[in-house]
């Protein structure tokens, strides 16, 4: 069955799928009915457990007048979120759901200081300026995201819808103890919904909204037993592009099936299995297999409107405006609207992803909890470009077409812990972690004029990557309750990495160069220039935490800590150097004072952090003058970063309110850096590279070119992704309607500047502040929830990420209706 037809079949479907289950559970409730009384749910964290933090809870027609209390797991255990020494935002799957927050990209407008830049097949995932910030497989994030258990260390394999979801955590700060040596920024905790024995339960999702969104979504729970449940959840989603291409050609398209571009669309479909056994009170396993497929016509990049000035007594290397500014050399081919491109290939991206895992969890006399889990997950995410016959030009592709294909990137991850009981004195938990993570990579460039793609004649460029990264951590955290309203705590990591890294590097001569399938097959003849490069990181680093808990009366919780966070280094690609030169381990030293306090009998809650951040040895992209083809990844020797951050949460009668506001202040260290964008054409010539400096005292020439006055200091620049205040505000109103209850809810959503890389001398990499207004009405009768939704209401343009020459916009205006049923 072909693909087109594997769609089609799959969107007809979906509908059917959640009549079924709903059907299914109408039979078979009867059959379970009297088990609902006496069953209980698996895990604190299982979905239909949770309630949103303003109090509501999303499936129940009541209005509240307080509160309910926020479960978390951050540290491996369930406790309430305003007694965890952790800065976090937790979020139920049903506020996920209310709040239409689908993936990760969406978090963004809700957690503070979380940043979520969209590069197509890699996300780069920051947090307090701390993360990654270069969209490269080889670099590990500082910010990883977990699903049930298991730990992605890079930024692809991000894509997957969030569906049937139990929880969300996001977690602030260095997270070196119990996550992992990565953590330096914090860490994203998702738990999707476990089976469990109250019967057949689950629920039903339609979505209609404009740009033709189209989404069905369903889970159904079925206790198979009084010991054995599963739990099936489908997710399918069709949408339009924002966007529209005026470049493309439907005649370029290599299948004559197809007629149409449309950069940005969504066509995703997934689906998970639950099992859970649990023949008694002591044991239980999990397992649970999850697929996730999306295919799109490509990631809808349009070229940056900004321009930039030129460099004291220098010239801009393109066209000069009125006013002085420089226009980028891409620039001519913006169309004039975001929203319009002006592609002239066709690209798509087509991403899979399948993740299985199982967890094992035994009671041992005493209480003391035995866990083991263990995981393994594939992702590709091969981006095509059908112009393999190299007679087009991408506007402002640096080629005149590039095809990248993977293999499968693979996370295998186990972790063995030991986790004492929560009461006495003491509590403690050991454990040790395995990582493997592969992540091969190939791309092929081609470069065919006219300018500024150079030179005229055609060059392939062949390069296969290969990054296998290897990490074991063995760790343990102690709790000592030595007063009554004093306890302190410290945890320790032992962090081993032995990563290595292998590839090519190939340039073939000019020519013309066609194929009919995509990529395009490597010439046969001899490359004019071959290169192989290997090199491999090993590296053993320690990190940790200390802290004092103080709670001097109930529901007023203080908490003082410091923890040291650890990313670990890399082996880098250069092209023309052999061996290659590996970029060293990130550190940074974190220091916290916060205050979590409960008021008015339950009906207020406050969370207060402060924090302090001594950042070593960031990974950033820097050219370097001296060798200017291999500037490579280096490290930015030292960075600054505080800031304050406030999350209020109130219930009082109908009202409800969630506020969460954050103020961060990064600042660089003495850094020399070159802005290429800067330089005049002819400067780096087609794929061999950057002209070599010339010696002191002699002028620019064909030859070679004088890079000093090109090179600035960066000092007090702040770091990227990193923006000085994000505030997030939702307010409701319950109006109850006989049994029901009808809500209106009003949310903004603030994001100040910020910007995408070091080199901050000018607007160039700026992403500018957005204001975004979101609207719901809803309307709640017990199993019914049904709500009518618009976001960005006033139709904002912002950037959600900006690579300088390109630019990628958040989404425009959105509305539709959305309906669960609930049984």
């Amino acid at each position: 069955m072909g693909m087109s037809n594997r769609k089609a079949l799959s969107r007809l479907l979906a509908p059917r799928i959640a009549a079924t289950l709903l059907s299914c559970a109408g039979l078979a409730g009867v059959a379970w009915a009297q088990d609902q009384n006496n069953a209980q749910a698996s895990q604190a964290q299982t979905a239909d457990q949770g309630t949103d933090q303003s109090g509501q809870a999303q499936n129940g027609p009541q209005v509240t007048s307080q509160l309910q209390e926020v479960v978390v797991t951050a540290e491996r255990r369930a406790e309430n979120v305003q007694t965890t020494p952790i800065a976090v935002t937790a979020l139920t799957g049903d506020q996920l759901k209310s709040d239409n927050v689908t993936n990760i990209n969406d978090l963004a407008t809700i957690a503070p200081t979380l940043s979520v830049a969209n590069e197509g097949g890699y996300q780069l995932v920051v947090m307090r300026g701390v993360g990654n910030t270069l969209g490269e497989d080889p670099v590990t994030t500082g910010v990883p995201v977990v699903l049930d258990n298991m730990v992605n260390p890079r930024g692809t394999g991000l894509n997957w819808a969030w569906f049937d979801i139990g929880d969300v955590e996001t977690l602030r700060g260095p997270q070196g103890t119990l996550v992992g040596a990565n953590s330096t920024g914090g860490a994203i905790l998702v738990t999707s919904a476990d089976p469990n024995f109250r019967g057949v339960n689950g629920y039903a999702t339609v979505q209609v909204g404009n740009y033709h969104d189209d989404l069905e979504e369903a889970a159904v729970n079925l206790p198979v037993s009084d010991t054995f449940a599963m739990r099936l959840a489908v997710h399918d989603e069709v949408e339009n592009s924002f966007y529209r291409d005026i470049g493309f050609s439907g005649a370029q398209l290599p299948d004559a099936t197809s007629s149409a571009l449309d950069p940005g669309n969504t066509d995703e479909r997934s689906a998970r299995l639950s099992a859970l056994w649990k023949p008694g009170d002591n044991f239980q396993l999990l397992l649970k297999a999850q697929y996730d497929e999306n295919n799109t016509d490509g990631t809808p990049y349009n070229v940056s409107p900004n321009f930039f000035s030129p460099l004291p007594g220098l010239a801009c290397p393109f066209t000069t405006l009125k006013n002085g500014s420089c226009e980028s050399q891409y620039y001519p081919y913006y169309s004039g609207n975001p929203w319009v491109l002006n592609y002239s290939t066709f690209t798509k991206w087509e991403y899979w992803d399948h993740f299985y895992s199982g967890d094992m969890r035994y009671t041992l006399p005493g209480g003391t909890v035995f866990h083991l889990y263990a995981g393994s997950e594939a992702s590709e995410t091969p981006e095509i470009d059908a112009n393999c016959d190299c007679s087009q030009n991408d506007g402002y592709d640096i080629g005149g077409g590039t095809g990248i294909t993977a293999e499968p990137a693979t996370n295998d991850y186990a972790q063995i812990e030991l986790i004492s009981p929560a009461t006495g004195k003491i509590n403690w938990i050991v454990g040790a972690a395995y990582l493997w993570s592969m992540s091969p990579f190939t791309s092929y460039s081609y470069s065919t004029g006219p300018a500024p793609s150079t030179p005229a004649d055609p060059e392939i460029v062949y390069l296969p990557l290969d990054e296998t990264t290897r990490e074991v951590g063995v760790y343990g955290n102690v709790n000592w309750q030595f007063t009554s309203t004093l306890q302190l705590t410290a945890g320790f990591r032992g962090n081993w990495d032995n990563n290595f890294g292998t590839g090519t590097f190939n340039i073939y001569p000019g020519g013309t160069y066609t194929c009919a399938t995509t990529p395009c097959a490597i010439p046969s003849s001899a490359p004019l220039v071959y290169l192989n490069n290997q090199g491999v990181y090993e590296s053993n680093h320690q990190t940790g935490k200390v802290g004092l808990n103080w709670t001097p009366v109930p529901g007023q919780f203080f908490y003082v800590f410091a923890a040291k966070g650890y990313k670990p280094g890399l082996t880098q690609f250069h092209a023309f150097t052999e061996p290659e030169v590996p970029a060293q381990a990130e550190t940074l030293q974190d220091y916290e004072l916060g205050w979590k306090g409960t008021f008015l009998g339950g009906k207020l809650t406050n969370q207060l952090g402060i924090y302090y951040d001594d950042y070593q040895d960031m990974q950033q992209n820097i050219f370097n003058p001296a060798d200017p083809n291999n500037g490579g990844i280096a490290a930015v020797p030292h960075a600054v970063i505080d800031g304050i951050e406030e999350g209020l949460q109130a219930q009082i009668g109908h009202w409800g309110a969630n506020v969460s506001t954050a103020y961060t202040r990064s600042s660089l260290s003495s850094l020399r850096d070159v802005p290429t964008y800067e330089f005049p054409a002819g400067t780096a010539e087609g794929f061999t590279g950057y002209l070599n400096a010339c010696p002191p005292g002699v002028a620019s020439s064909s030859t070679c070119f004088n890079y000093s006055p090109y090179i600035i200091n960066l000092k007090g620049v702040e770091d990227p992704y990193a923006p000085k205040l994000t505030a997030n505000i939702t307010l409701q109103y319950g109006f109850p309607v006989g049994d029901a209850i009808l809500q209106p809810r009003v949310q903004f959503s603030y994001t100040s500047k910020q910007f995408s890389n070091i080199l901050q001398e000018n607007d160039y990499y700026e992403m500018n502040q957005r204001d975004l207004w979101n609207a719901y009405l809803d309307f709640i009768d017990g199993r019914w929830n049904t709500s009518l939704y618009g976001t960005n209401l006033s139709n904002e343009t912002y950037t959600q990420n900006q690579t300088g020459t390109t630019v990628l916009y958040g989404p425009p205006r959105q509305y539709g209706i959305k309906t669960t049923f609930t049984f």
